[in-house]
């Protein structure tokens, strides 16, 4: 899986050394309101998650790390995930509320939508 930049955001692959992020992010009820995931327990699972992320390997997509280029802060993730069970793909996000409403969300979508149809092939439904 490749890097994605835009004009203010660098986005990678999810790394083992990102857990803290994650745990932290997943530890606001409001970031998880509308997705249906429970908290991690600890940073611990985290971890343990990110070290058995198949999505890159298995469909060459992923949830992605969301940095700003200016100052190299962890924002949050983006990017997409395949459901082999229904055989679709999903757009996710989430980011720390502190980054809300600045247009992170709508600019990594963006590019990572276009990564999707445009490098990888996806195909409209």
């Amino acid at each position: 899986m490749v890097s994605i930049e835009t004009l203010r955001l660098i986005m990678r692959p999810l790394k083992v050394k990102d857990a803290r992020h994650l745990y932290l992010l997943n530890q606001d009820e409001k970031v998880l309101k509308y997705t249906g995931d429970v908290p991690f327990e600890n940073i611990e699972s985290a971890r343990i998650f990110l070290e058995n992320y198949d999505q890159y390997k298995e469909f060459k997509v992923g949830r992605m790390a969301v940095i700003r280029k200016i100052d190299g802060i962890f924002l949050g993730w983006c990017g997409l995930k395949y459901n082999i069970a229904i055989d679709e793909y999903d757009l996710g996000f989430r980011f720390f509320r502190q980054f809300w409403n600045m247009g992170y969300a709508t600019e990594s979508a963006i590019s990572v939508v276009e990564y999707g149809f445009n490098s990888q092939n996806i195909p409209l439904s």
